[in-house]
């Protein structure tokens, strides 16, 4: 038989291969999930008002195309109280709300989602910048069930959104060689923060000038890269200060700023009487050049309180549970391990986090409380350190007997489950209660009760700028809330905007001196008020504080 001769064998396909997928990585990131998402629209127990109004405003321009006040600056939106908001989350939060609807669910899930692609973005950049699987995944679980993430990602405010640009803007500098693609995503990301929220425009100045710093090799030899990133950072940041200034943005800064010239002035005047001193010695000594600098390293160091990190928090409960620290007590040796390791040259990559501590506690340390909302771009370094630190504990550990390091890994996962748990009880079982005040669900209550009674009123009077929020809650189109705003209207003298029946408007000084409400507003008609109004009347219904003592809120049927 005539033997068949070979084929040739053609070129060699390539076959597509999925990228591993580490199992670890996802399990964190279902867990950040999980507790960024469940019960998110009714824990916290109340909506703020600036919840309210970002998410009302989405609502508005998705319906109608313009916020409910009617301005078409798409770079600062108005608020309620004149000034302007930084028009991001605004935006992200259109879509969820077309979806959803108008509800707590819909305005707080982009938050949400933030927070948890921030977990795996910081994942990322730890990976980059130590080059450790441990550190990363360490790093990365510490993120998913920290208070301070937790309680951002929660709510819907600015501060997840800002977090997560500026790490995806840190990530993908890092990552950028001699191409520009990553130098642009990166100037995109840092711009985009800028007009999330305040704290990166004095973050950043300081932070991208250490960046270049400490990667000054990797840019000298793309001088243009360079260049272009500059000049895009440069020009986006000026916009930014034109937007800042020109839309009353900066308002917002100077009610917290601790530069306030007439508080500066009163302070120096009284320390210059408090002295048995001559005055021009008093002066070389109390000026205002010393009452800032100490008003500024006193704000700065409050940030770095042992208490405020791993203890109690914050004692604004808007801001945190207050009964647990912004990160669990149990990450305090981590800490001290994380730095040592930094501060003794063994941890390549960790002078970046370094700078990010003590960069990002500026936000805060120059405003007149240490609020962790200002402060918010400082968490993810401690947390890099922690995950650092728990890298070196475990390097020494290797050279233990497999004993201690059953009885370690043992420990280490009963503390672990002790914290968390405990942390998680408080939030998602005590906190929607001692905090229902702090969170507006008192007033968030009595709108809903006019909700339901007013069509048996002829008019419900509302003592407040709750506009905004009763549109929210009774889904009142857009069109109509912008049509009120143009409506000049007065009741008895005192400027009121309404909504069909239902009227707002500033009452107390005008009734301050009534002892019935029937002498100032019509009888059959509703009023909601504050607790402490018209002591003599009895409520048609009290909403009353988490201990139910004080009357914060009372509906009254004007008789």
């Amino acid at each position: 038989m005539r033997a068949h001769s070979p084929k040739k064998a053609g070129p060699r396909m390539k076959t597509f291969r999925f990228p591993r997928v580490d199992i670890y990585i996802i399990a964190i990131l279902f867990f950040a999930a999980t507790l960024r998402l469940w019960q998110l629209g009714t824990i916290p127990s109340g909506v703020l008002s600036d919840e309210v109004e970002i998410g009302y405003i989405a609502y508005s321009l998705g319906k109608i195309g313009v916020s409910p006040y009617g301005d078409t600056n798409i770079f600062a939106i108005q608020e309620t109280s004149g000034g302007s908001r930084p028009p991001l989350y605004i935006y992200s939060a259109v879509p969820s709300v077309m979806l959803f609807g108008l509800t707590p669910f819909a305005i707080r899930l982009p938050s949400a989602l933030f927070g948890i692609f921030s977990v795996l973005i910081f994942y990322l950049l730890l990976q980059r910048v130590f080059a450790s699987a441990l550190v990363s995944k360490a790093g990365a679980l510490l993120f998913a069930f920290n208070p301070w993430a937790i309680q951002i990602s929660r709510q819907a405010l600015l501060e997840s959104i800002t977090l997560f640009f500026v790490l995806t803007g840190v990530y993908a500098f890092v990552r950028g060689k001699d191409r520009i693609w990553p130098y642009l995503i990166a100037a995109a990301c840092f711009i985009a923060s800028l007009f999330s929220y305040d704290a990166p425009k004095i973050f950043l100045p300081p932070f991208l000038l250490a960046l270049m710093l400490l990667y000054r090799k990797k840019l000298w030899r793309a001088p243009k890269v360079v260049g272009i990133f500059l000049l895009v950072m440069v020009l986006g940041y000026a916009f930014m200060l034109h937007t800042t200034f020109f839309n009353l943005q900066v308002n917002d800064f100077n009610a917290v700023s601790i530069f306030r010239w007439a508080d500066i002035s009163g302070t120096v005047n009284t320390e210059r009487e408090l002295t048995t001193a001559p005055l021009w010695l008093s002066g070389i000594f109390h000026n205002k050049v010393t009452v800032i600098i100490k008003n500024v390293i006193t704000s700065y160091a409050s940030i770095f309180s042992l208490n405020w990190f791993f203890v109690n928090g914050a004692g604004n409960l808007q801001h945190s549970v207050a009964r647990h620290g912004e990160f669990f007590l149990f990450e305090l040796p981590l800490f001290f391990f994380g730095l040592a390791a930094m501060l003794s040259g063994n941890a390549a990559g960790g002078t970046l986090f370094l700078l990010w501590l003590m960069i990002g506690a500026l936000p805060g340390g120059l405003t007149t409380t240490n609020s962790p909302l200002r402060s918010v771009l400082m968490l993810p370094a401690p947390l890099a350190i922690s995950a650092l630190g728990f890298s070196s504990m475990m390097r020494r550990l290797e050279r233990c007997s497999n004993n201690i390091r059953r009885i370690f890994f043992v420990l280490r996962a009963g503390i672990l489950c002790l914290y968390v748990t405990s942390f998680l009880f408080t939030y998602f079982f005590d906190y929607p209660v001692y905090a229902s005040e702090w969170w507006s669900k008192q007033q968030d209550d009595a709108i809903r009760f006019v909700i339901e009674k007013k069509q048996a009123y002829p008019h419900v009077f509302i003592n407040g700028r709750w506009r905004i929020m009763y549109a929210f809650f009774a889904q009142i189109d857009p069109a109509l809330v912008l049509a009120s705003s143009k409506r000049q209207e007065t009741y008895n003298t005192v400027p009121v905007i309404s909504l069909g029946n239902v009227i707002f408007g500033d009452f107390s000084q005008a009734t301050k001196d009534f002892a019935s409400p029937s002498a100032f507003f019509p009888k059959g008609s509703l009023l909601i008020t504050d607790g402490d109004k018209f002591p003599h009347e009895t409520p048609l219904k009290d909403f009353l504080d988490p201990g139910g003592v004080r009357i914060l809120y009372k509906a009254i049927e004007v008789r």
